[in-house]
């Protein structure tokens, strides 16, 4: 058998990062998500957020959230050897990682360091969390309207185990009273960090850019031009010099579209027509504010 020595970790020294994986129904549709895992090793306590997928910037926000929930992270962050936060695994403790997860950490101010690989003691108290956790807040198997609505769930459920639940360590106190000891410790910034992953793409001429096989709209003046797109986990912003132009809904389908009426209303101009069968004009709950507009076109362009 494996022997391990036991760890010790200070107030604000170290926190670990792992996923899990659970099945909710959201709007009545089963849904397998992706379940962020953050626990402060000193007072145990946990933080639990969900995600469509284990993307890059999934990662990043699910940083962002845990800093704003626990008021702060602690000096160093211990990880798998995710292949979205380390490009490279060196010899020893060496590694290459990825930029953009070096700028966030560098934001929040903690040190990230890959384990071992097969060695599961290293951050052996974020898995136990994802097990327990899988026990205590997804069974019996939960249901909520939105992803928004079981985060806030998840988030609230956090708190309260650990208000209720005693510290293994301090047993004369809970996790929540030891939780706030170790919150002077902790790193805090005033501004979230910009947890997007950028991509440049082309509009096309009908004033859309993909990103994952999903369309989203930018205004008529930029099609055909190289735009840059910011992908953070529930929205998509697009850019150029620097400049947000437009941002959307993310959307995880496939061959969805989110158009945004007034990024087309200059070509109407010259195109009435496209009123009657114009995607970005097929949305009936438009027309109350724009009835009158749609109206008068057609009627110059028949």
């Amino acid at each position: 058998q494996s022997a391990y020595i036991p760890l010790v970790f200070g107030k604000g020294e170290a926190f670990q990062f792992d996923w899990g994986e659970d099945v909710v129904d959201l709007d009545g549709v089963a849904t397998k998500l992706q379940i962020a895992h953050v626990r402060l090793c000193y007072s145990r306590m946990s933080f639990v957020m969900a995600f469509p997928r284990q993307s890059l910037e999934m990662i990043m926000d699910a940083h962002i959230q845990a800093h704003n929930f626990c008021g702060g992270l602690c000096g160093r962050g211990i990880y798998d050897n995710l292949k979205t936060v380390v490009s490279e695994i060196g010899i020893g403790k060496e590694r290459t990682y990825n930029q953009r997860f070096l700028a966030l950490a560098s934001h929040y101010l903690f040190e990230p360091m890959a384990c071992t690989p097969a060695s599961g003691n290293e951050k052996g108290q974020v898995e136990r969390q994802v097990g327990s956790v899988r026990t205590r807040l997804f069974t019996p198997r939960l249901h909520f309207k939105t992803l928004d609505e079981l985060n806030a769930h998840l988030a609230e459920q956090c708190r309260i185990l650990a208000i209720n639940r005693q510290h293994p360590e301090f047993s004369d106190k809970t996790i929540w009273e030891i939780f706030q000891e170790e919150k002077p410790f902790l790193r805090r910034q005033e501004q979230d960090f910009a947890g997007y992953v950028s991509d440049t793409r082309r509009a096309t001429r009908t004033c859309l850019v993909q990103h994952e096989r999903n369309y989203y709209s930018l205004p008529c003046e930029y099609a055909g031009k190289s735009v840059e797109i910011r992908a953070y986990a529930k929205e998509i912003h697009i850019a150029a010099h620097g400049v947000v132009l437009a941002q959307h809904k993310r959307l995880f389908g496939k061959e969805e579209y989110s158009c945004t009426v007034e990024h087309y209303i200059p070509l109407l101009e010259r195109k009435p027509g496209a009123l009657r069968n114009g995607r970005p004009f097929s949305d009936d709950t438009l027309w109350p504010a724009f009835g009158a507009l749609r109206e008068s076109l057609l009627r110059f362009s028949d």
